[in-house]
């Protein structure tokens, strides 16, 4: 939380023509990231309709720096608890409602990345996961994590799906699907970290 200033530097700003819309683009350097910013405009509502941003790679800990306040909390907070590490290739797109009021402006909220060298939570009770590698996406107030590789206390992951959603609540939810590798007495010993019935589990 907070504020960051950011020096406009040789940025490039220019317009584009898109269909009915037309685009005010904005290109500069932060961070040592490349960022891209597009303001989509409606000329015959004569409003804001979309917000895109296109960004090459940034550590979790700046992303979440320069975030704007009060835009999308429960994603920003759920990220700051319970992520660390590197994201490349962001996409992010924020459709804008014709609501003027400004605490319901953002209609959509949609993105993807890469993720390196990362760690997530997704649930208190269980370890965290280490060391992974992926891809995520955004939709709203869920985001679904999928995983080629990391670690999880003494477990090797393959590969793998977490899904977390009702981030705007106090109790978010998960979805969990990985492929582990392990000794049995990890994977028994993993398993007692879970609220789940083992009965559950599939071997």
């Amino acid at each position: 939380d907070g504020h960051e200033n950011i020096n406009f530097n040789n940025s490039k700003i220019f317009g584009e023509k898109n269909d009915d819309d037309f685009d005010v683009i904005l290109d500069f350097l932060h961070f040592n990231s490349q960022f891209k910013f597009v303001f989509r405009f409606n000329p015959k509502e004569l409003r804001l309709v979309q917000i895109l941003l296109d960004l090459d790679e940034i550590s979790v800990k700046r992303l979440l720096k320069i975030w704007p306040n009060d835009y999308k909390r429960s994603v920003y907070t759920w990220m700051k608890a319970n992520s660390s590490g590197k994201i490349s290739n962001l996409l992010i797109s924020s459709g804008i409602s014709k609501n003027i009021n400004p605490t319901s402006t953002i209609q959509s909220f949609k993105g993807k990345f890469d993720f390196s060298e990362t760690k997530i939570r997704y649930m208190d009770t269980m370890p965290i996961i280490e060391n992974i590698a992926g891809e995520a996406k955004i939709n709203n107030n869920k985001i679904t994590f999928s995983i080629i590789s990391g670690v999880s206390k003494d477990l090797k992951i393959k590969s793998g799906t977490v899904k977390l959603f009702d981030l705007e609540t106090d109790f978010e939810k998960a979805d969990i699907d990985l492929e582990v590798f392990g000794s049995n007495e990890n994977i028994v010993n993993y398993l007692n970290f879970s609220p789940i019935n083992k009965k559950n589990y599939s071997k």
